[in-house]
């Protein structure tokens, strides 16, 4: 199969359509920051597989491996051409972490709002919890 051609700019890889950043399974240590561009993130169980999310410009990805995960649970693959993916050191991320409080906040914000948009697809049982509404 041909390869498409990446090239460095700015930091960051440019990825072309249908390339892969990473796949499942494969150690990991490092977050991802999409600087232009989108990238799907795919879930492959057996031999299915399930659009977790479209990433676009000034999101990170990898945020488990902040906290340990050594695999990554799901394979990147970039959504358009010229895809610009900048790979961010743990280390790093988490040395920033702690000298700015503001970056913490804001990994924490996206976490919060990562988990609320997969809970709003949930179903409700309101017959056990109460109003739906007012999860």
């Amino acid at each position: 199969m041909f390869k498409s051609f990446r090239k460095k700019k700015s930091l960051g890889t440019i990825y072309n359509k249908h390339d892969r950043i990473f796949r499942q399974g494969e150690a990991g240590n490092s977050l991802w920051y999409v600087q232009s561009g989108s990238v799907a993130l795919i879930l492959k169980i057996r031999e299915h597989r399930q659009l977790l999310s479209v990433l676009k410009k000034k999101d990170i990805f990898g945020i488990p491996h902040l906290f340990g995960e050594k695999y990554r649970y799901c394979t990147a693959i970039a959504k358009e051409d010229g895809t610009a993916v900048m790979k961010l050191d743990k280390k790093l991320m988490i040395e920033r972490m702690h000298t700015d409080p503001s970056f913490s906040y804001n990994i924490t914000k996206m976490l919060s709002e990562r988990l609320m948009g997969v809970v709003r697809h949930v179903p409700c049982e309101c017959s056990e919890i109460g109003d739906c509404n007012g999860r």
